[in-house]
């Protein structure tokens, strides 16, 4: 940003919070993923429990590693652990494995496996291939889901989930055959599958379905760019007409799309609104809405990052939080670096950022509050 402008957000108290419990704290970072890797602890678990549980925490550790790579932030330690709990969570998830390659969360405990769990485990372990040691049995996995390919190029939603998360938002319902398509075909490209006869149709079909998610997971597309085209002004129009999760979802699908045709855009224009749509959503915890939306959407900044390296960043911002002005410098050796401050005026009160310089930052305003109901707290991020 070579021309000043100013950003203006309001901070609004919550009804139902305890007086006086408001935290709110403006940070700001070239680091798209800044405001995650200060709460790493949450997001590298060990994995444990059934085959879902597990592949819900084993699933963050690969996009966690792989972004840490590319921005060199991996220290020998972090990188132990994180290896540590990829083979973990790869050996647990085995146990759940039946013998015709699906997947279910109790293994041969249930009478089949999963459609939605056994793609959920080809993709990530497809992923997890970079770090760690995966056998070739995934086949069988890839030959199963194959099977359940009808005439009408949907795949069968076969075996019962029982976390919504891995679903993203999508029900159970027939209608949500055309998303649960879209991410077993995914998977299965993912999962560097041929592309036969079979998964062509798949495609094809796909690609010229009229469900209102059809855009939520698509694959390579000779029509790449106008679908991005779409999709992105559907989600920056204010009304997308889907669920938090979902919106953080499609909106992470997108960026690694534009990411991989990397759109001839020299400002960035596109994949800075999309990255700033994905942030508004982030949590305190470093994660996002569900643990599906969590991990594309870091796997979609780790691609972001990596496809569109950061130029010489010499950024001023100047802040205003009500009545309290503060200053904040970005240069190349801080870039990595949350700059945090905490605002000790009660809301309401208006925040003003106006940035002035060279670079990209991402600035977020949180708010935290205890609720007169218990011991809830109940946040709110904006980012810009």
């Amino acid at each position: 940003m070579d021309d000043e402008s100013s950003f203006t957000w309001s901070v609004e108290s919550y009804p139902g919070s305890v007086n006086g419990s408001d935290k709110i704290s403006i940070s700001a970072s070239a680091d798209l993923l800044g405001p995650t890797l200060e709460n790493l602890g949450n997001l590298i678990r060990m994995p444990y429990g059934c085959g879902e549980q597990n592949m819900l925490n084993f699933a963050p550790n690969i996009h966690v590693m792989q972004y840490l790579v590319s921005s060199g932030q991996l220290t020998p330690s972090v990188k132990d652990q994180l290896l540590n709990y990829m083979k973990t969570g790869y050996q647990q998830e085995l146990l759940y494995q039946h013998t015709d390659g699906s997947f279910s969360a109790f293994g041969n405990s249930d009478a089949s496996g999963s459609t939605w769990l056994t793609a959920f485990v080809l993709k990530f372990f497809s992923q997890a291939e970079s770090y760690i040691t995966v056998d070739e049995d995934l086949l069988s996995s890839k030959t199963w889901l194959l099977s359940l390919l009808s005439e009408d190029g949907c795949f069968q939603s076969v075996g019962f989930v029982i976390r919504s998360d891995m679903q993203g938002g999508v029900d159970g319902s027939e209608a949500s055959l055309a998303p649960l398509t879209a991410y077993v075909l995914i998977s299965l490209l993912e999962g560097n599958l041929t592309v036969d006869p079979q998964v062509s149709k798949c495609r094809h079909l796909h690609h010229h379905s009229h469900h209102e998610q059809q855009h939520l997971y698509q694959g390579d597309s000779s029509a790449a760019v106008t679908l991005i085209s779409d999709v992105y002004n559907s989600l920056t129009s204010g009304s997308p007409g889907l669920s938090q999760a979902l919106t953080v979802e499609a909106a992470a699908y997108l960026l690694l799309s534009m990411a991989e045709v990397k759109i001839q855009d020299p400002t960035l224009t596109w994949e800075s609104d999309i990255a700033k749509l994905i942030s508004t959503y982030h949590n305190g915890q470093g994660g996002f809405v569900s643990t599906q939306d969590t991990v594309v959407a870091l796997q979609s900044l780790a691609a972001f990052s990596e496809a569109f390296p950061p130029t010489e960043t010499d950024l001023f911002i100047s802040v205003t939080a009500g009545s309290q002005p503060f200053d904040i410098e970005i240069n190349s050796e801080n870039r990595l670096l949350l700059q945090t401050s905490y605002v000790t005026d009660d809301p309401p009160f208006e925040v003003t950022v106006t940035p002035s310089g060279s670079g990209c930052a991402l600035v977020t305003v949180k708010v935290s509050h205890n609720r007169a109901s218990g011991n809830d707290i109940g946040q709110a991020t904006t980012a810009g």
